[in-house]
């Protein structure tokens, strides 16, 4: 069984393997994630770490009971390259922003860890 679930976010398909006792959700956001992504001038290490976190808010807000709902995801660190992340998930529609230090990201290489990236948070 499968159920396709049209959002401004792009497309969320739940589907379950009854032989297997599973279900899930899969999403493809299509065009949505590069207009939130090429807004900012991201570095190549922010920009997958807010693309992932992009997918996390679009599969668990698209589960939200009430068409009018809302979720938020939010990061804030204390001693992390990454100051705040923030994700909205909204009637379908989907936001986020990444506030970093970008002198200090630069001094981590081509790929920070998350601690590196957010120390404690």
């Amino acid at each position: 069984m499968t159920e396709i679930e049209e959002t401004f976010a792009g497309r969320l398909l739940g589907f379950s393997l009854p032989d297997r006792h599973a279900r899930g959700r899969l999403v493809r956001l299509d065009g949505v994630l590069d207009e939130i992504l090429s807004a900012h001038a991201y570095p190549p290490a922010i920009t997958h770490l807010l693309a992932e976190a992009l997918v996390i808010a679009t599969l668990i807000g698209g589960l939200l009971k009430h068409e009018s709902g809302q979720m938020t995801m939010q990061a804030q660190t204390e001693g992390g390259v990454v100051r705040l992340l923030v994700c909205d998930f909204r009637d379908g529609a989907l936001r986020g922003y990444v506030d970093f230090d970008r002198e200090r990201l630069a001094s981590l290489g081509a790929n920070p860890s998350l601690y590196a990236l957010f120390g404690k948070g």
